[in-house]
């Protein structure tokens, strides 16, 4: 009997370290279950599916011109898309355009609301802002929902497609190491590439720019589906003008400007972007230098 409680309460106390480390997901889950079963308006229709995505965006920029440091910022932010429907699967709120300029003007407006979060993983907080925008989401649905009804009172459709399909649940995890954005290391870069340019007299403006981004999403909705997934991506761009008439420019009529721009992400294999130049040609770019 003792060894049965001492079991359940080291599972209790797993179960509750993994909820305090992921209050993002908890809050998730749980505004996820109260939208499904508690949000309603008087006699107005429930939402039949609702989904949330998350997108955790942390990004690093650096530019430089001869040798000289002209940007270098960092930022992070945190954004929420929710996407609800009202109705069933064969009629809902969506695939309709509503007449003025308000939000049923488009085919996908009241399907998503969305905000922007506290960087702290504070449940209530992160709870809070769920609930501000599943129930402006919501608002917008069954508002829709009641001008498509009225605009195909009197129409007659010869095809009925429903409006939406259900999928059976699926769990997927697409993490790959992200990798440091270090700005200062990016700056000391941009610095050392754009100093290059001092030797070339026929240049009269150059600079050299480096970015990287890395988005940790996570998705849930009411089917039971779930997604956790970490892009990254790495941009460099060096663009040089040159003076008319300056040797191997002969033929130019007028100054020049090249940009070459390479990126890569970490979730494939590194790929190249192209480059090209004011007068419209497109070749291939080199990859990205990697950081010191």
């Amino acid at each position: 009997m003792r060894r049965a409680l001492s079991l359940a309460g080291v599972g209790l106390c797993v179960a509750t370290a993994t909820h305090a480390q992921d209050p993002l997901g908890r809050a998730m889950r749980d505004e996820l279950a109260r939208s499904m079963t508690e949000l309603r308006l008087d006699t107005l229709p429930k939402p039949y599916f609702v989904a949330y995505r998350l997108d955790d965006v942390e990004t690093a920029e650096a530019a430089a011109t001869l040798g000289s440091l002209v940007r270098g910022r960092d930022s992070r932010t945190r954004h929420l898309r929710v996407e609800l429907r009202v109705g069933d699967y064969e009629f809902d709120n969506t695939n309709f355009v509503g007449m003025g300029g308000g939000p049923a003007f488009s085919m996908l407006a009241g399907l998503r609301g969305g905000a922007l979060l506290p960087l702290d993983d504070q449940y209530q907080e992160v709870r809070r802002q769920l609930w501000l925008a599943t129930d402006g989401a919501y608002k917008r649905a069954v508002e829709q929902l009641a001008q498509k009804r009225a605009a195909l009172q009197n129409q007659t459709r010869t095809e009925q497609l429903p409006d939406f399909a259900k999928e059976p649940p699926a769990v997927i995890t697409d993490v790959v190491p992200a990798p440091p954005l270090d700005r200062a290391a990016a700056e000391a870069l941009v610095r050392g590439l754009s100093a290059a340019f001092r030797a070339f007299p026929e240049v009269y403006s150059s600079g050299v720019s480096w970015s990287a981004g890395v988005a940790r999403t996570r998705y849930l909705n009411s089917e039971g589906s779930a997604a956790i997934s970490l892009p990254a991506k790495v941009c460099s761009t060096a663009c040089a003008r040159w003076r008319r008439g300056s040797p191997g420019c002969a033929r130019r009529p007028w100054p020049s400007c090249t940009m070459a721009r390479s990126c890569s992400r970490a979730t494939r294999r590194p790929s190249c972007s192209t480059s090209c130049s004011r007068r419209g040609w497109w070749r291939r770019a080199g990859p990205s230098p990697a950081i010191p």
